[in-house]
């Protein structure tokens, strides 16, 4: 699972490297690769965060589900494609060491590579910032 890159001094996609063993640990995350960059950044190397939380959000996937419910179903029907077309999405801000920043999201927080990176950060203590 990627994060997109939506902000910051990158563009394109992300992901975190970690440990094939050991699970879902802060301990095992081993940096954050930015696909568009080539570059992997070191979990030293992550200096600051923000964190923008979850939020759900209405997609085209969500438009289309409600759509085909009242189609189908009437106004229920509509609300009910609507609901399940939302997800949560989750954003955090990272700065680092060499004072490059990148603002990521993923729609699928509970997502294994997406929680390690989160437990990293909450262990860490990391200095908090606004973009």
């Amino acid at each position: 699972m990627y994060f997109e890159v939506v902000g910051g001094d990158f563009e394109g996609k992300a992901f975190p490297t970690k440990s094939m063993f050991g699970g879902v640990k802060a301990k095992n995350f081993r940096g954050l690769r930015i696909i568009s960059a080539q570059k992997t950044y070191e979990p030293g190397e992550i200096v600051r965060f923000k964190d923008f939380g979850a939020v759900a959000s209405l997609d085209v996937n969500a438009a289309a589900m409600a759509l085909a419910g009242g189609v189908a179903f009437g106004t229920v029907g509509a609300i009910a494609g609507g609901l399940a077309g939302k997800q949560p999405v989750w954003t955090v801000g990272i700065e680092f060491s060499d004072g490059k920043k990148a603002i990521l999201r993923t729609n699928r927080p509970q997502d294994a590579n997406m929680q390690i990176l989160r437990k990293f950060i909450e262990t860490k203590h990391l200095e908090k910032f606004d973009f």
